[in-house]
């Protein structure tokens, strides 16, 4: 089975899933990492941004986008949603240090002084 047919078929069973029930976050949130893996990222962005309006603050999703934001290209965007996230927990910022989704920011100034260490 080609990777194309597999995120597909991922796709329809995600979209079944919140036609079934839109009121889970946590399904939002696998679809939104779905497409994104597919390179899908405005689908992306849209998915997690549900599951976000369903549970605010939730430092965890709020981080997810702003990954999804990273991989898009989308510097401030990415930037904004990763300083809502590590405000609400710190230990997201030694977790953006490692992320491969934010490897394009690793040098980027404004990303340094949001996950660096506070005493």
């Amino acid at each position: 089975m080609s990777a194309q047919k597999k995120h597909q078929d991922a796709f329809e069973a995600f979209d079944r899933a919140t036609a079934l029930d839109p009121s889970r976050p946590d399904v939002w949130g696998m679809k939104a990492s779905a497409l994104a893996g597919a390179g899908k990222y405005d689908e992306a962005i849209a998915a997690i941004s549900k599951a976000i309006e369903m549970v605010p603050g939730h430092p965890v999703a709020i981080y997810n986008r702003a990954c999804i934001y990273c991989l898009k290209g989308d510097r401030e965007n990415a930037l904004a949603d990763l300083k809502k996230a590590v405000s609400i927990d710190a230990k997201l910022k030694e977790t953006a240090k490692q992320d491969a989704d934010f490897t394009t920011l690793y040098n980027d100034e404004e990303f340094k002084k949001l996950t660096a260490a506070t005493e």
